[in-house]
């Protein structure tokens, strides 16, 4: 069914990323993954969904929207903004960030942004109007890390 003009649409199942060796399909559930993997898988599921401010999905999300909804996915509860998902995680040493752990950017005001961790200083993360879900670099220095 088509939904109201302006609405976000969620991307076609054929403009996801493969994730995984060729042929293998991946189970976010799967037994033998670290909680870390799980996360990366599910937030790489959202790849294309668009950016809307206060979206929390399935459709479209803002940053803190979608590690709410990424870590929901594997039992854990985190308020929907970034500073107030800084305030309920463990707080983890830049060099000790792991895969899956939650990336907080800040500025002289505080934290203003959060994506997840994806391994080779990249992040997933929902940006800004007009952009979608992708994996990015972490462009900054100026952030801190988090472990829910």
């Amino acid at each position: 069914m088509p939904s109201a003009p302006g609405m976000p649409q969620p991307p076609s199942p054929d403009h996801r990323p493969h994730i995984g060796p060729e042929g293998t399909p991946l189970n976010p559930g799967h037994r033998d993954e670290s909680r870390g993997q799980q996360v990366v898988h599910e937030a790489a599921e959202q790849f294309g969904h668009p950016y809307m401010y206060g979206g929390d999905g399935p459709i479209a999300f803002d940053c803190s929207g979608l590690t709410k909804y990424v870590y929901a996915h594997v039992g854990v509860q985190l308020p929907h903004n970034a500073a107030d998902q800084y305030g309920v995680v463990n707080h983890v040493a830049q060099s000790d960030k792991q895969l899956g752990d939650l990336i907080f950017i800040y500025d002289n005001q505080g934290i203003f942004h959060v994506g997840i961790y994806a391994g080779d200083g990249q992040m997933w993360a929902a940006g800004h109007t007009g952009d979608v879900v992708r994996k990015q670099p972490i462009w900054t220095d100026s952030y801190v890390v988090g472990r829910p």
